[in-house]
């Protein structure tokens, strides 16, 4: 792609800083066909969402035609994600280094950034996330430096191995009830309608 000249309506301008890097979000990337990356609106996003499960009672299932309802999604197009599961690699001497998601690889330039290049065996930084809830986003600073320091107190006090030593994840959990969990044992609850759902927190 040489350049732009009308955008698509379905072309939205980014609201990450990360976008065409972190494989957190990854129905927010759409690739055109030269290659380019760009980042979808929520209807398009909407719109491959049901398209997927079309395709999986066709190929799976062996439906003919399924008919599948419209994807069905919130106002917010961002600060809606009530679950996050970020990630770190095995620590370095008791070191853990970037805490969020697997990279994502394109055959494209972005931003100056090759694309094409990138290792998505590695995990990109992430601080914050447009797509998440407040309530996560304030939890996730302390939670990351929580999780570095009981990483590097393990391995300094010789118990190293036996501590996030091929790296782990995180799980973030805003509730209804509860408010934003962290605890993978904790059991919670979801208020849906006039119904409230109690379950563990990593069966989720």
């Amino acid at each position: 792609m040489v350049s732009v000249e009308e955008p698509s309506p379905d072309r939205v301008e980014p609201n990450c800083p990360l976008f065409g890097m972190c494989g957190g979000c990854q129905y927010q990337h759409g690739v055109n066909l030269s290659g380019g990356v760009f980042q979808m609106s929520v209807s398009m996003q909407r719109d491959w969402k049901k398209q997927q499960v079309m395709d999986c009672l066709t190929r799976i299932g062996g439906m003919v035609d399924p008919a599948v309802k419209d994807t069905f999604g919130t106002d917010e197009t961002y600060g809606y994600r009530s679950k996050l599961t970020p990630h770190y690699d095995a620590p370095y001497q008791g070191r853990v280094r970037e805490i969020g998601f697997k990279k994502v690889k394109f055959p494209t330039i972005y931003h100056g950034v090759d694309l094409g290049n990138v290792n998505p065996s590695k995990v990109v930084d992430v601080e914050r996330c447009p797509l998440a809830t407040e309530g996560i986003n304030e939890a996730l600073p302390p939670a990351r430096q929580e999780a570095r320091e009981r990483v590097q107190a393990a391995f300094d006090s010789g118990d190293g191995k036996r501590v996030g030593k091929r790296g782990a994840t995180l799980l973030f959990r805003e509730t209804t009830e509860e408010g934003t969990v962290t605890d993978n044992n904790a059991h919670v609850s979801e208020r849906v309608g006039g119904m409230v759902f109690n379950f563990k927190l990593r069966m989720t």
